[in-house]
């Protein structure tokens, strides 16, 4: 059996050259000229950000959920790595159409194997695709008998000791994505706490569905990979400028 670590790199290496360019970005780069592609249909759901765009993410990992009384899953968090694509979009805006997608396929293939995301984020920052990671994301208890989401990016170089590197927020928006009996949909967010931003997108989602149906009590607990694109707007931490 290969070892975790080695598995991981070799995971890396591939992912670097599926995706030109993404592993050597420099960071800090100009955003200024970029929107995030919303149809007119997804403006009114979603509204508008009422901040600067700060950094471009793109997410993958599992969405978790649990078998309800009700005999429908619903959902208890999710799990994720999140990668720096800000100067990829800056470079080559029409990428943001179809990366989403092309991750997707990766982290579905063969080639990931059985390793789970969380050996991804704990071994990744020791490979060559450390430089693009922008964070992780999970879910926290809110205090109210519910999960918040949260982005943390404290273990990047960036902001390590910085406590308040971290967004947790609060969805007020959302709409289905376009293919919505298989993709996760769209989101947005407003901070709850933390400094890394103001407001938080979930767009160009990929997979995260579970199954429609199952069995109070017997059907257990499960994973459904995913991917997403984040959109980063205000923060005072300087999100995405030049370490």
């Amino acid at each position: 059996m290969v070892a975790i670590p080695t598995l991981v790199a070799t995971i890396a290496g591939t992912f670097c050259s599926s995706f030109p360019g993404l592993c050597t970005q420099p960071g800090g780069c100009d955003l200024s000229g970029i929107s995030m592609p919303l149809s007119p249909d997804q403006q009114t759901a979603l509204g508008l950000p009422t901040t600067p765009l700060a950094a471009i993410g793109l997410g993958f990992g599992v969405q978790n959920y649990t078998c309800s009384a009700d005999n429908v899953f619903v959902s208890t968090g999710a799990v994720g790595e999140v990668f720096d694509i800000s100067c990829l979009a800056s470079s080559n805006s029409s990428l943001l159409s179809t990366i989403h997608d092309d991750l997707f396929s990766f982290w579905y293939s063969s080639e990931t194997g059985n390793v789970t995301v969380q050996q991804l984020i704990e071994t990744l920052p020791n490979t060559v695709v450390s430089n693009a990671i922008l964070g992780q994301h999970y879910f926290i208890d809110n205090g109210a008998g519910g999960i918040s989401p949260v982005w943390d990016s404290r273990a990047i170089p960036q902001f390590q000791g910085v406590a308040d590197a971290v967004f947790v927020g609060n969805v007020v928006a959302n709409t289905p994505d376009a293919n919505p009996t298989e993709n996760v949909s769209w989101l947005h967010l407003v901070k709850v706490s933390g400094n890394l931003a103001d407001e938080v997108y979930r767009a160009f989602t990929a997979g995260g569905i579970p199954p429609s149906t199952c069995v109070s009590g017997t059907t257990q607990d499960i994973s459904v990979k995913y991917v997403s694109q984040y959109w980063f707007f205000g923060g005072s931490l300087g999100l995405g400028s030049p370490c």
